[in-house]
């Protein structure tokens, strides 16, 4: 009787999993891609005086691939040390 049931919720359990993994890799990308190149743009900027990155900050579709990481990875360093430092501030 286990085995049937272990059967019959076999393929619904691979399509939760299909679906979890799915909802895994998008947010994952929105983290990375939306969240990490809007502050890293913004910093960039900053840093630059306005000459890097020379796409709009909603051109990330435009922006060369290295570019684009360069940018996600500056913009999510940066999350990271505000936050620590952040922490530090107000925790003493």
């Amino acid at each position: 009787m286990e085995e049937e049931a272990s059967a019959l919720l076999k393929p619904v359990a691979r399509i939760i999993l299909t679906v979890a993994k799915s909802l895994l890799w998008l947010s994952w990308e929105l983290i990375i891609q939306t969240i990490g190149w809007s502050i890293g743009w913004v910093v960039c900027r900053l840093v630059s005086f306005g000459t890097f990155p020379k796409e709009r900050v909603s051109g990330i579709d435009d922006a060369l691939w290295f570019v684009a990481l360069i940018v996600e990875i500056i913009g999510l360093v940066f999350l990271v040390c505000m936050v620590n430092w952040l922490n530090g501030f107000v925790n003493g």
